[in-house]
């Protein structure tokens, strides 16, 4: 996957929008497995463009909407390096990395995880 492929030069990105709130979708992202249920306590982010609202969210089922997994921690306008830290570390298995406010971009609003 682009966005965990240890290359900052190559990425996941979203659409393009034409508003930074996608339009009022609440939100788009990933969602990375982990493998095994592990303790984490903070994520650091290489995000595509600078301005980006971001969640780290955490789970155990991946069947389950992002909105019902357990915030990690969160970031708003955050530049293109961004590490979320949680209040005390979470035990999961999945990690959502989800968008809420896109950064301006040619044409429109995209942005992206490069790490």
């Amino acid at each position: 996957m682009l966005a965990i492929d240890g290359n900052p030069g190559t990425s996941w990105t979203t659409l393009l929008y034409s508003r930074a709130d996608m339009s009022g979708k609440k939100g788009v992202g990933l969602l990375l497995d982990l493998g095994a249920p592990r303790p984490v306590s903070s994520v650091k982010l290489v995000l595509v463009g600078n301005d980006t609202d971001v969640e780290v969210l955490a789970g155990d089922n991946p069947r389950k909407a992002p909105r019902r997994f357990t915030q990690l921690g969160s970031a708003q306008s955050a530049p293109t390096e961004a590490t979320i830290r949680s209040v005390a570390p979470v035990t999961a298995r999945y990690l959502a990395i989800w968008l809420t406010r896109l950064p301006p971009a040619t044409g429109g609003f995209r942005g992206g995880v490069a790490e």
